[in-house]
């Protein structure tokens, strides 16, 4: 046998194991004494097996006495942890034989290797409880011979390959917990013949395939747990044919379960979990849920069903957590459902629902979560919600709510999440929202709404997200911004706001984005922003801004996007800190040159476009290997074209019209093959212009009117690029350039379609 071979192999745990025995065990144990050996042989091979050791290079956390004199009974100590049912961890005998090994609890000890086969012999053991050591790998050891086996615990741990049929033979067997490993292959339909089996575990791992159909006459199961794996077809369960077959919990999410949700599942009178979310069950909620009589918590999430929602809800008197979002529900939601007397969880976003929506007087007083958005409700905002004092998330974006938001909600000072965003609110934000110290996160973006935003709002010490873009706030912002000193996310875009930006917002140090794009803000971008070391995006578009961008820019060390076109900032540029990937300051006042050494390999986007940026194109540009844009447009630029600008390895757009560059076109743009836009109008390049473009196979868009480039471009009609829009100074009676295939046309700034 393979257990026989590993004996002669000096560093297989079998070898190591009879070495000990027959020569380092204190003990010393007569050979005639067969079982006592083999049981003392076992065990030492389970330690060596994973990655005991009798020296100091052991991974065991803990030795529990193992290869110590006394008898392996007591290789063990007294834990409090687990409880009465686990006393003791390592090895341990409770039967009538006290010399007769019945538990191996080795629970977070940090096993590593692989559970050996010689297990097996050990055919006293009922118990087998090894979880969360992650590095007890390889196979599940053979245990058809372990007919005592009750409970086989050896979640959270990285075993892969299958899980053997032979553990169907073990008609013992009540527990197993197998989750949280790496376990692949289906599910061995002998497993639903064990007539004693409570409790299975097999969630978190890999399995494939259907659930057996035999699952049917499976009557002990209490809890069934398949969640995370990669199981399909219909969905089975037991039959359930009376309460002492029910089972208590179903966990089947995340998988590939297909089909309609079984009828049979009403069977179980006694259930108080069904998970089915994350699959893709289809057809509508079949009325019989409603005989699940103690059912608390229920979810059908990320699913494909349809039709209304049944009216059973009021018979489910524990009901508590409600989970069918990502799906798709039409219909009014059903007021028993609002009303359920228990209920603490109702999520339903992202379905059709429609219709008004208000909750009865009889809702649950200790609900505290209430997710609605992306459906169709319409009405104004319920005002019974203040009696919801336990409330601590309400999303109901994305609807057609209309009205104001009611002050009485500023009363829920439980409440951490709220989210009014993308509806037809309008009015004021009431000043109570200010009032509540709990909140996180509030967004408000894409309404109607008006006046200024409250200042006490603004001061939110437990504040990490304000989202109030795209309404119609006016008025400034006001200098209590700089107490909410755990504001993550910052975003105002899109409004009427004016005034300064305030430098109390540099003292909100966790700040990680600020959006005020869009609104009539004025001023100076003030130098203490530049201490927001958490800083990534910082986006001021489309403002009245003025004055330098302070040098301070540099020290922020995080910053991927700074963003502030459309103003009138002036003076050159800064430097900029190695983690910039997205520059965009087009359509402002900016002067001076671009050096050398301003260039970073971090920029993925430069648009510098509608400046007054001078000198020439440094060399250096081509030491970006990740930029993909570059816009230099509607400048003051000269000189010639760099060679460099070929060593562009992923640049897709490179805009540089209205400048005043000269010289030839260097023919090392051939080199740019992911190049789609290239738009050198409006400058003073000459010369023919190099064959190397027409081997721009991506290239769509070509731009070389208003220069002064002679010969043929008719190497670029039996190329093999894309173009869409193709322009060049070949108009008139005596064109500079030719071009059979030229889009258009053109001569002293006019051009005509190219027939």
């Amino acid at each position: 046998s393979p257990q026989h071979k590993a004996l002669f192999y000096t560093d297989s745990p079998q070898h190591k194991a009879l070495s000990w025995i027959v020569s380092d065990d204190p003990m010393q144990l007569d050979p005639s004494n067969k079982k006592h050996l083999i049981q003392r042989y076992a065990v030492a091979t389970i330690f060596f097996a994973t990655g005991g050791s009798t020296g100091m290079d052991g991974y065991w956390k803990e030795n529990y006495s193992f290869l110590s004199e006394y008898h392996e009974c007591k290789w063990h100590s007294r834990v409090s942890e687990y409880g009465t049912g686990y006393p003791y961890k390592g090895i341990f005998c409770k039967g009538s034989n006290p010399e007769l090994i019945t538990d191996i609890t080795l629970p977070a000890n940090k096993l590593t290797g692989t559970l050996p086969d010689e297990v097996s012999f050990l055919t006293g053991v009922t118990f087998i409880g090894a979880w969360s050591n992650r590095g007890l790998t390889g196979t599940l050891p053979s245990m058809k011979s372990m007919t005592s086996l009750e409970q086989l615990q050896l979640y959270d741990c990285d075993i892969s390959g299958t899980i053997q049929s032979d553990l169907g033979s073990l008609s013992n067997l009540t527990d197993i917990f197998l989750n949280g490993n790496s376990l692949t292959g289906p599910i061995p339909r002998e497993l639903f013949t064990l007539e004693k089996m409570r409790n299975l575990y097999l969630h978190e791992n890999d399995l494939t395939g259907t659930i057996p159909s035999n699952i049917a006459d499976a009557a002990s199961l209490d809890n069934l747990w398949l969640k995370e794996n990669a199981l399909d077809g219909p969905i089975r369960v037991p039959k359930g044919l009376n309460d002492r077959d029910s089972l208590h919990t179903l966990y089947l999410d995340s998988n590939e379960f297909t089909g309609s949700i079984p009828e049979e599942i009403s069977n179980h009178k006694k259930l108080e979990a069904l998970f089915l979310g994350n699959n893709k069950i289809s057809g509508s909620l079949p009325d019989a849920l409603g005989h699940l009589e103690e059912l608390k918590r229920i979810s059908l999430a990320r699913n494909k069903i349809t039709g209304s929602l049944p009216d059973f809800w009021g018979g489910l008197k524990s009901l508590n957590d409600v989970y069918l979002g990502d799906n798709q529900f039409t219909g009014a939601i059903p007021q028993t459902l609002l009303g359920a007397r228990e209920l603490i969880s109702l999520d339903l976003h992202n379905n059709q629902f429609s219709g008004p929506f208000e909750f009865p007087i009889s809702a649950s007083k200790n609900l505290k979560e209430i997710m609605l958005g992306n459906n169709f409700l319409t009405g104004e905002l319920p005002p019974r919600l203040t009696n919801l004092r336990e409330l601590q998330y309400f999303h109901v974006r994305t609807n057609k709510f209309t009205g104001t938001i009611p002050a009485g909600y500023g009363s829920l000072h439980k409440l951490k999440s709220v989210d009014l965003s993308e509806n037809d609110l309008r009015g004021p934000i009431p000043a109570q929202f200010g009032d509540l110290q709990n909140m996180t996160y509030l967004a408000m973006a894409d309404n109607e709404l008006t006046g200024t935003i409250p200042e006490n709002l603004l001061h939110t010490h437990s504040l990490q997200v304000l989202n109030l873009q795209k309404n119609k706030l006016e008025g400034p912002i006001s200098h209590f911004i700089g107490g909410a000193v755990s504001l993550v996310m910052f975003n105002l875009a899109s409004n009427y706001l004016n005034g300064t930006l305030p430098p109390e917002l540099g003292g909100c140090r966790q700040l990680k984005e600020i959006a005020l794009d869009s609104n009539d803000l004025t001023g100076a971008i003030p130098s203490g922003y530049g201490f927001l070391a958490n800083l990534e995006v910082l986006s001021l578009s489309g403002n009245q801004l003025s004055g330098k961008i302070p040098n301070e820019v540099r020290l922020l060390v995080n910053l991927h996007s700074f963003n502030a076109p459309f103003n009138s900032l002036n003076g050159t540029l800064p430097k900029f800190n190695s983690a910039l990937k997205n520059l965009n300051l087009h359509d402002n006042a900016l002067t001076g040159s671009i050096s050398g050494d301003w260039f970073d390999e971090s920029f993925q986007t430069i648009t510098l476009s509608h400046n007054s940026l001078s000198g020439t194109l440094s060399p250096e540009v081509g030491d970006l290997p990740n930029l993909s844009a570059l816009d230099l447009s509607e400048n003051q630029l000269s000189g010639i074209l760099p060679p460099q600008i070929g060593d562009l390895p992923k640049i897709k757009k490179l805009i540089l019209s209205t400048n005043g560059f000269t010289g030839q076109l260097p023919d090392t743009i051939g080199n740019l093959l992911t190049l789609e836009t290239l738009n050198l109008d409006g400058n003073k390049l000459n010369n023919t212009i190099p064959q190397s473009l027409g081997q721009l196979d991506s290239l769509s868009y070509l731009a070389l009117r208003n220069n002064e480039f002679i010969g043929s471009l008719d190497f670029m009609c039996d190329s093999g690029s894309s173009l869409i829009t193709f322009s060049a100074d070949c108009g008139g009676d005596t064109p500079e350039v030719t071009c059979g295939c030229c889009k258009s046309c053109c001569e002293n700034g006019s051009c005509s379609k190219n027939e």
